[in-house]
């Protein structure tokens, strides 16, 4: 199991090293970045196969031949630009220890529901090329298995069956947990880029591994028999995604470093699954708010939903049912008909009851933070404004709608899947109270007796910043 995890971490980072190397412009924190980037990298070929029906090769070699080229721009510029970018720290290399303990649940036996009858039989489909997956969409036997979902997951471990040929079941739930561990470390990342500014960088990177810890908390592990982090799911891996874009575009100062994190991050979330793909199209309109739509915003956050938007057109185009679109009871609201309006209520009291905890904890801490560190956060974040409770009220606010034009019976489909749909509302929450955590900190040294306010840590290095300027244009 150790060499299958070491192997399977290696060959997702050297796919994805340099493609997210040039997208950030960072030599060492892309690391963290590098698996969810190779992920993204296959399942935007692999939607790519399948509109066109290429076979299986396509995916798993197109991937490696787009990342070497990319690995010849990025040190092409680099030669030009030595010495041009100061060094990075490897502190936050350190983040993927704290999830060790968490991630040893990837032990257990593949057996989850969703996971062998969603994404790794999606994933099957994959191996089998863009035609299988194209015929497998148009079956209404398999409209069981939600084909219309997102491919990232499901298309990276295609990718990688059909390049190892095999179809190991432990080796799909090996490969998620490395996504979604590679996920988390990045919103841990996240809340380390923004308060690090401030604050010593230890002292942060500790903030950032209890950050770890708490996320793969509030799925349950340790207490949950299905261990969702680890298991074959998604959930957590599209939440902790989405969270970390949300931090960089919504919780960041207004800079190119955290523009194109944000959008990688969101890109990511977008393609794992439709929740994912619904809440970034949310928190992409409140970041060009934000940006006031100034370039280059609109080029990185509309593209992070291009790869997403791909897979919809190729769905539709398939033929593949959707719950949502063909089966949703959307019309019935829009006529404010009695039976769909009264949804709202339960829905309400059950997403409440599930997250009530996370959301009076942030909310006495944002209001605390509000009183005592206003102006440090504004050092953090270049604004103390609620950017991040305005993400977590529209992502909330989408996961109510679509409990109440689901199709499915409501007390079953929330009792079914309530705790898994609120991760990325309760992740944000959790990435918000260490943001204020931080900036009460801050505040607390720069008050002490004979303490110095703390210089900005400079920028991140821009070493291919004009690799990224000349995409944006």
């Amino acid at each position: 199991m150790v060499a299958r995890v070491v192997v399977l971490g290696v060959v997702l980072v050297g796919i994805g090293y340099f493609p997210a190397r040039l997208v950030t412009g960072s030599r060492v924190w892309c690391l963290l970045i590098a698996p969810i980037t190779a992920a993204l990298l296959m399942g935007t070929i692999g939607t790519i196969g399948v509109l066109l029906r290429l076979p299986a090769a396509v995916t798993a070699i197109g991937a490696v031949v787009v990342s070497v080229a990319t690995g010849v721009l990025v040190l092409w510029r680099s030669r030009r630009e030595r010495g041009a970018a100061p060094g990075e720290s490897f502190a936050p290399l350190l983040l993927p220890l704290a999830g060790v303990f968490p991630f040893l649940t990837v032990r257990r036996a593949p057996f989850e529901w969703d996971a062998r009858s969603i994404w790794w039989f999606h994933a099957r489909w994959f191996a089998d090329g863009g035609t299988a997956v194209w015929r497998a969409m148009q079956n209404p036997a398999f409209a069981f298995s939600h084909p219309d979902y997102p491919p990232l997951a499901s298309a990276t471990n295609g990718a990688l069956w059909w390049f190892g040929g095999t179809e190991s079941l432990q080796q799909g739930q090996v490969v998620t947990a490395i996504l979604t561990l590679s996920a988390v470390t990045v919103l841990a990342l996240s809340v380390w880029y923004v308060a690090r500014r401030r604050l010593s960088g230890w002292v942060v990177l500790a903030g950032a591994g209890v950050l770890v810890l708490a996320t793969y908390g509030t799925v349950g592990v340790g207490r949950s028999a299905q261990a969702l982090g680890t298991n074959g799911y998604v959930d957590m891996l599209w939440s902790a995604a989405f969270a970390a874009g949300c931090v960089f575009v919504l919780a960041a100062p207004r800079e190119p470093a955290a523009l194109r994190w944000g959008a990688l991050c969101l890109a990511v979330a977008a393609l794992t699954k439709n929740e994912g793909t619904a809440a970034v199209a949310l928190v992409v309109g409140l970041a060009l708010v934000r940006y006031r739509a100034r370039r280059p915003a609109p080029v990185w956050l509309l593209g992070a939903l291009l790869p997403s938007a791909a897979w919809l057109a190729v769905a539709r185009l398939a033929g593949a049912p959707s719950e949502y679109l063909t089966d949703s009871k959307a019309s019935q609201l829009m006529r404010l008909d009695r039976g769909v309006v009264d949804r709202f209520s339960p829905t309400i009291d059950a997403v409440w009851h599930e997250m009530s905890t996370i959301v009076l904890v942030a909310a006495g801490v944002s209001a605390l933070g509000l009183l005592v560190a206003t102006s440090a956060r504004r050092r953090l974040s270049a604004t103390a404004a609620p950017w991040m409770w305005l993400g977590w009220l529209t992502t909330t606010t989408a996961v109510v709608y679509a409990y109440v034009v689901s199709p499915a019976p409501l007390a079953w489909h929330l009792a079914t899947s309530l705790d898994r749909t609120t991760i990325a509302s309760k992740t944000l929450l959790l990435a918000e109270c260490l943001l204020w955590t931080s900036a009460a900190v801050a505040t607390l040294r720069w008050r002490a007796p004979g303490t110095a306010e703390p210089a900005a840590t400079p920028r991140p290095p821009e070493r291919t910043a004009t690799v990224a300027e000349l995409a944006s244009r």
